[in-house]
């Protein structure tokens, strides 16, 4: 039996400008997209497209403030808070989706289209954000194993 410590991780913030652009950002793009294309086709009505693309954008954006990634957590903290958001982002979704079809009279069909593809590209689009703390923190681990060990 060994009397090692853990190796303490390094505090970090997450960069607040990247999470609260690229999550909300691509699923406003994926509405307009949307909603363009049901105005400019006439295959649907295009509100439905806008408002399934303004709903999630809302739910991102919310859960994003809601999370604080401006205050540093350690690395085991990140991972809880981080897998709290993409479930919060995930029922944020939903609720708004039905809120804007029930608001809107909004067609199903396309806002529930738009909202799960804009949920999913949005949150492709903040794994790139929250990976670009990941340099900082490889680095901060590395210099804490090192000193761990001399």
């Amino acid at each position: 039996m060994t009397d090692e410590q853990p190796v303490a991780l390094p505090r970090f913030a997450l960069p607040l400008g990247s999470w609260l652009v690229w999550g909300p950002g691509a699923a406003l793009l994926i509405g307009v997209v949307s909603g363009g294309v049901g105005f400019g086709f006439g295959v649907y009505d295009g509100l439905s497209g806008f408002a399934g693309g303004g709903a999630v954008c809302a739910a991102f954006f919310t859960v994003a403030l809601a999370v604080l990634p401006w205050r540093e957590r350690d690395a085991r903290a990140w991972m809880g808070w981080l897998f709290a958001a993409q479930m919060g982002t995930l029922l944020g979704t939903v609720l708004a989706c039905v809120v804007a079809w029930r608001a809107l009279g909004a067609e199903i069909g396309p806002l529930g289209f738009t909202g799960a593809a804009a949920f999913l590209v949005g949150q492709v689009c903040q794994t790139f954000a929250f990976s670009s703390a990941d340099r900082a923190v490889r680095e901060a681990m590395g210099e804490a194993i090192e000193g761990e060990q001399a």
